[in-house]
């Protein structure tokens, strides 16, 4: 088992075949952590996120102007095999003024890579594909860039992205709201 801190007041708790847990201490300085359910998204057997590769990281800003900053938590994985390999990044949207909560989440970015036979004169574009989409806490909103595309993903790679449009949202009276682009 591996724990880290992140931002003080929070912890990673990473274990062998179980999917990355952040817990937050509501009062710093107090013995209670509260687990943050992350929502992780869930498809064949889960493992992409059991594989023990995931990381967390976080971000933080006042989107409402009150109480505790909300997060922004990036949870990314990958998978490396003989020949291939697989990156999936998740991101999640969080109000942890009190009892933490999910306020909004996206699979935003998958890649795909692959070598080994046939790598040798294929072209890159072929060898390394991706979707994205970036998500980021700016000037008290959260920012959904569009999504695009390395190389050239096929239509099921890029299908598997959370549908979310892109722009600017706001956090008003407890809800996430599209303001805009």
């Amino acid at each position: 088992m591996q724990v880290d801190t992140l931002l003080g007041r929070f912890l990673q708790v990473r274990e062998v075949d179980q999917a990355p847990r952040l817990f937050y201490q509501p009062t710093p300085g107090s013995s209670v952590w509260t687990e943050v359910q992350l929502a992780l998204p869930e498809w064949d057997d889960n493992s992409w996120w059991r594989n023990g590769n995931g990381t967390v990281v976080l971000d933080t800003l006042n989107l409402d102007g009150r109480g505790a900053p909300e997060v922004l938590a990036t949870v990314e994985t990958y998978h490396m095999g003989s020949g291939s390999g697989s990156r999936w990044v998740y991101q999640a949207v969080l109000d942890v003024s009190a009892k933490p909560v999910l306020l909004l989440r996206g699979l935003t970015e998958i890649e795909e890579e692959t070598h080994g036979p046939g790598a040798e004169g294929t072209p890159a574009d072929e060898l390394v594909v991706s979707c994205e989409r970036k998500m980021a806490l700016r000037n008290h909103e959260v920012v959904v860039g569009a999504t695009y595309t390395v190389g050239k993903p096929d239509s099921v790679t890029c299908a598997i992205l959370t549908k979310l449009p892109a722009g600017r949202y706001r956090y008003q009276h407890g809800n996430i709201v599209r303001v805009g682009n």
